[in-house]
């Protein structure tokens, strides 16, 4: 009889799998509702998340390199992704100002509730329980890129230029291989309980938040937002 032990990435793949499903419900919904307004209004928020995002990973960086030498590699993997991942705000700026909109308001705009909410709970786990919790919401955003040709039929069906997906399509390919790159990381460190609730707890943060945030949109009337 052989016995298959279930890897940590599959674990954490089955827990957070009912949160996926309505992550896409309401990302449906949202631009069922509002169109290329909810696409714009999104793009806007994934800017303050990727903003904050590159200071997360170098806070987890900091924080690790202070835990002692089993999380070296995890500091490491910290420092280099966001020196990698730090231009890429401002490649989406720069796609927004190609694409004809103003770059400066949406550096401007405030983050909204549900953006702010999830990424300070980031911030908490890395603070008060254990840095390696990001790469459960790391690994749910870069292991899960989009692809191209739903990006493609996002902008021809609304009208959308194609100047605004250039970040964007740029993640398809790259997630793809950082994805495989994260999922290492967390078979080396998911190794106690804590640690795993800690990556289920980040993963399911960053789904219930944005799909918080695509569900308050596609209720309100533009006038409201």
């Amino acid at each position: 009889m052989t016995v298959t032990v279930e890897s940590q990435v599959d674990r954490l793949e089955n827990e957070l799998r009912p949160y996926y499903g309505i992550h896409k419900i309401t990302w449906r919904n949202l631009m069922s509702s509002r169109g290329a307004e909810g696409f714009w209004g999104t793009l806007g928020q994934l800017y303050h998340a990727m903003n904050l995002g590159v200071p997360l990973m170098r806070a987890a960086g900091r924080r690790a390199s202070t835990l002692g030498p089993e999380y070296a590699e995890f500091a490491h993997w910290c420092e280099h992704h966001a020196d990698e991942e730090a231009p890429h705000v401002e490649w989406l700026l720069n796609d927004v100002a190609k694409a004809g909109r103003d770059r400066q308001a949406m550096v401007d705009a405030f983050p909204e509730p549900e953006i702010l909410a999830f990424m300070g709970t980031q911030f908490a786990l890395v603070e008060q329980v254990d840095p390696v919790a990001i790469l459960g919401y790391i690994y749910v955003a870069e292991g899960h890129p989009n692809q191209p040709d739903g990006l493609q039929a996002l902008a021809a069906r609304f009208d959308l230029p194609l100047e605004a997906f250039d970040t964007l399509l740029f993640h398809t390919e790259a997630d793809t291989e950082h994805g495989e790159e994260i999922a290492e990381l967390i078979e080396r460190y998911a190794t106690s309980e804590r640690r795993h609730q800690a990556l289920v707890a980040s993963g399911r943060a960053f789904l219930t938040g944005w799909s918080s945030y695509f569900s308050r949109l596609s209720t309100q009337s533009p006038a409201q937002s």
